[in-house]
Formats: C-alpha cells, sequence, structure tokens
C-alpha cells in the first residue's frame, strides 16, 4: 500500500510513493552536486518526527527532509490553493544550497534549498 494511500485523510497529493525512501539534503547534495533540479509532486509535515513537526517535500522517486526553518513556509504553501495547483501541475521544484553557519566558535555547514519554477 502506497503513502497515499495509507494516508489519504484528505491529501490534497495524489502521489504513487511506494519504494520512495528518505533522504537528507546533505545526502542527495554530495551525491548530485548544486545544479540538480528536483521537481516535487507533493509536500507534507511529518507529524511523527523526534525534533517536532518537520516539512516534507515528495520528489518524483523519493521523500527529501527539508530544514526545520522551513515549517512555516510549507504550511503556507499547503494552505494556499494557487500553490497547490502548480505543485500538482508539475510546475515546482527546488535546487540545494549549501551554506556555512557559525556555531559558538565552530563553522557548520547546512543545507537549504531555493524554490524554483519548472517549464
Amino acid at each position: 500500500m502506497s503513502f497515499a494511500s495509507r494516508h489519504a485523510k484528505g491529501s490534497i497529493f495524489e502521489c504513487n510513493t511506494e519504494g520512495f525512501k528518505y533522504y537528507k539534503l546533505s545526502e542527495l547534495f554530495k551525491e548530485n552536486g548544486s545544479d540538480q533540479e528536483y521537481q516535487i509532486q507533493g509536500l507534507y509535515i511529518n507529524r511523527k518526527s523526534e525534533y517536532g513537526d518537520s516539512p516534507v517535500a515528495i520528489t518524483l522517486d523519493s521523500f527529501v527532509n527539508l530544514p526545520a526553518y522551513m515549517l512555516d513556509e510549507v504550511q503556507e504553501m499547503l494552505r494556499n490553493s494557487e500553490d497547490v495547483d502548480d505543485i500538482k501541475a508539475g510546475k515546482v521544484g527546488f535546487i540545494i544550497e549549501e551554506y556555512e553557519k557559525e556555531i559558538g566558535k565552530k563553522t557548520k555547514t547546512c543545507y537549504g534549498i531555493r524554490w524554483i519554477d519548472i517549464a
């Protein structure tokens, strides 16, 4: 049974996710680099994360954990019918961006996304 079928409690995205795996942005960046475009076919909020509610993108072949700081933005997108329609129409994607963040006296490599329009 696919993810969408198991969780079809008013799901706004109908997509077959059978066999999909979860990926961190860092894993995809290391595997595919900064130029790879990822088309999305859905978004959802993982409410069972050990770190609290977490935004997740459903690409054409995987689930991608998005940064926690994007939670509000993704929730807003899910409430916006125009955004939902664009995602359903295959017009939305993202690329992964790497950046450095100062944490105390250390510098940490972090990963975020930049939304893109898919033609």
